[in-house]
């Protein structure tokens, strides 16, 4: 059961990594409208990902918390100081969304840059909590947590880019070569990352359809890519970025098991809801089909507004 609880922990960090890029795809393509083959980028698709994000996030927060228990007082003194710099992010980027997306004035460049700033600022700090716990160490006391820090930010930037540039019209060198350096680092990210995570594995793992899906799709993923980028099919890295971006986190965290927190405490010391499991699994079975409701209208909504543009 702690598996289970786990892989739909780390499902829900994936999609949110995803959406909150495309967010900070939008924030780019406002403040550097050159970055965008799009000028009708609005209210209308920023604001239904952020209220998905925001659930997503909120979801996957109460899920650490009630689930892993056990482990808070170690997670604690790890997320304390990145949650702040998120709770900030956040405040901030409702309150500048709100203006940017409801005044009637024109807007000017700072409030769009501080949208940018707030939006990109959210996931970072979510993803230094993801890899202190993944090295047992500050993000920058070590060279896997800075190395995985910069992926990740340059993966936040590839993702956003490639969403505000998805459709099939003329893409600037710019922007090519931006996602063709974002994508060429992400290969060699999963290059190392994938047969490390596939050791790591206990045999029980690795024989599972799940940890087979997950290697299949990386390894097609980056197949895929080096296809489209040789046939300069730039309008289809949008959806191999956002496979990148979801297959990424989730290697990661089964690579962390069996720990929580990297040599310090286990998924099943952290686990403390065995009194009151099967209240969770209601809660689960009551839960999980709002969200993936709330992500179907969402993708329904951008294949429409694609439709009509």
């Amino acid at each position: 059961m702690t598996t289970a609880f786990f892989t739909l922990l780390l499902l829900m960090i994936a999609s949110y990594g995803v959406l909150a890029s495309f967010e900070v795809g939008i924030a780019i393509s406002m403040v550097f409208p050159k970055f965008s083959n799009r000028s009708d980028l609005s209210k209308n698709i920023y604001t239904p990902i952020w209220e998905v994000t925001n659930v997503l996030l909120v979801v996957a927060t109460v899920v650490m918390a009630v689930i892993f228990n056990n482990g808070l007082a170690d997670v604690s003194k790890i997320a304390f100081v990145p949650l702040f710099f998120a709770g900030s992010g956040l405040l901030l980027r409702a309150m500048t969304g709100i203006y940017i997306f409801y005044s009637q004035n024109k807007i000017g460049l700072f409030p769009k840059l501080l949208l940018l700033v707030s939006s990109y600022l959210v996931p970072l700090s979510m993803a230094v909590i993801g890899i202190d716990l993944f090295t047992g160490k500050s993000v920058w006391s070590s060279s896997t947590g800075i190395i995985l820090i910069i992926t990740t930010a340059i993966g936040i930037k590839t993702i956003g880019l490639a969403f505000i540039n998805r459709h099939k019209l003329p893409i600037s060198n710019s922007i090519k070569y931006s996602l063709y350096v974002g994508f060429g680092l992400w290969a060699i990210f999963l290059g190392f990352l994938l047969p490390h995570s596939l050791m790591h594995f206990d045999s029980s793992l690795l024989r599972s359809p799940l940890t087979i899906l997950v290697a299949a799709i990386a390894v097609s993923t980056v197949g895929f890519f080096l296809y489209s980028a040789a046939k300069n099919k730039v309008y289809e890295l949008y959806q191999y970025a956002i496979l990148i971006g979801f297959i990424a986190p989730i290697l990661l965290g089964f690579d962390l098991r069996p720990y929580l927190i990297n040599n310090t405490i286990t998924i099943q010391k952290a686990y403390g809801a065995a009194a009151y499991q099967g209240s969770m699994l209601v809660g689960a079975i009551i839960t999980l089909p709002f969200l993936v409701l709330g992500v179907y209208l969402l993708v329904k909504l951008i294949i429409e507004k694609d439709a009509k543009s």
